[in-house]
C-alpha cells in the first residue's frame, strides 16, 4: 500500500463521515511514513507483532502513548515464542485486544510456520491455530486460558 492512496482511502471515508472506527494495522515492515500515518490518524491503532513476550512489551508501550484503543491484529507464532500462553495474559493486563489469526487447518494452512508446506509433514510446533482439523485442541490449556481470560469458562 502507498500512501497516496492510504491517504485517498482515509480522505473517502472521513468524507462520508463514516460512524465506524478507521485503522489499519501498522507494521515494523512498513515505511516509516506510512506508520506515521497510521499513527496519526487512526481511531484505534492496530499492529501486527509476532515477537516474544519482550518484543509485545516494546509495541504494546510504543503505542499506549497514543492514548488510543489498541488491537493487536496478528500475534501468535509458536515458533518465535509468541505464544498463548506467554502473550495473551499480557494483553488482557494491558487490556489489548487480540485477534487469532489461526483457528483450525483450513485453506489458509495457518498451522503451518511460513515456508512450511504440507509436503514437509506435520511441524513439530504448529504455528497459529488453536485446534487440530477432527475440533481437538492442540493445547488444551491454552483454550482453558481463552476461556479464563474472557470470562467464558466451559
Amino acid at each position: 500500500m502507498t500512501l497516496g492512496f492510504l491517504k485517498l482511502l482515509w480522505s473517502w471515508a472521513r468524507k462520508i463521515d463514516t460512524p465506524f472506527p478507521m485503522t489499519s494495522a501498522i507494521q515494523s515492515t512498513r515505511p516509516a511514513p506510512i506508520a506515521n500515518f497510521l499513527i496519526e490518524n487512526s481511531d484505534v491503532l492496530s499492529f501486527h507483532c509476532y515477537a516474544n513476550l519482550e518484543g509485545m512489551k516494546k509495541d504494546v508501550e510504543r503505542y499506549q502513548k497514543y492514548n488510543r484503543p489498541l488491537i493487536c491484529k496478528e500475534w501468535m507464532a509458536r515458533q518465535r515464542k509468541s505464544t498463548v500462553m506467554d502473550i495473551l495474559p499480557y494483553l488482557k493486563e494491558q487490556n489489548v485486544g487480540a485477534i487469532n489469526w489461526g483457528l483450525i487447518p483450513g485453506k489458509l494452512q495457518t498451522k503451518y510456520p511460513w515456508g512450511w508446506g504440507p509436503e514437509k509433514g506435520e511441524p513439530d510446533v504448529w504455528f497459529h491455530d488453536l485446534y487440530r482439523e477432527d475440533h481437538t485442541p492442540y493445547d488444551p490449556k491454552e483454550i482453558e486460558l481463552f476461556q479464563n481470560l474472557s470470562g467464558k469458562n466451559a
